[in-house]
């Protein structure tokens, strides 16, 4: 990890990932995701807000944990991620092919005393591209409206999905 700017509350932190590299070179995404998000907790609390870019990471697992770390701290946090270094995996509304990622976004508000911290966090498909592979793992199927086949007709079905990528994840929230 390295940090290649830092301007009082902004920082870019960058993971040492080449990004042309599908082999996933550089940095542990998880680990450098965290230690970003420690250094822009970090500057938060000298500033007042950090605004942070972290590029180049392989993938970082649950968005949420990070920002978890931020409301455990007293912070607000809202993340925003574009999901890249592969194919698209999401219909846009009435589409049949895939055409966009995931995009993860979070966001976390600590509360008062003892009560439990308050913490979104979703892709913008209508269910996670991880959730479908555990489900033809388990040899289950979707829940109707999540999934179309390569043909875009509506499938349960998460087995073409989930091993060859065939078809494509509907968006959250349809239309809106």
């Amino acid at each position: 990890m390295q940090i290649v700017k830092d301007e009082g509350a902004v920082l870019v932190v960058d993971g040492g990932q080449d990004p042309t590299d599908s082999g996933q070179k550089g940095g542990f995404g998880q680990v450098i995701a965290r230690e970003a998000t420690l250094a822009a907790i970090e500057k938060a609390k000298m500033h007042g807000v950090c605004l942070m870019g972290l590029r180049n990471a392989s993938h970082i697992g649950r968005a949420g944990t990070y920002a978890e770390l931020c409301s455990e701290a007293g912070l607000v946090c809202i993340q925003f991620a574009n999901a890249t270094g592969h194919a698209p995996l999401v219909a846009a509304f009435g589409g049949v092919e895939a055409r966009m990622g995931t995009n993860p976004i979070t966001i976390s508000v600590p509360l008062p005393g003892d009560a439990t911290d308050i913490t979104l966090d979703f892709a913008t498909s209508i269910v996670a591209s991880g959730k479908v592979v555990v489900k033809a793992n388990r040899q289950e199927q979707l829940a109707p409206g999540h999934l179309v086949d390569p043909d875009g007709n509506p499938t349960t079905d998460p087995e073409p999905f989930a091993r060859r990528r065939e078809g494509a994840l509907l968006p959250f929230g349809l239309h809106k």
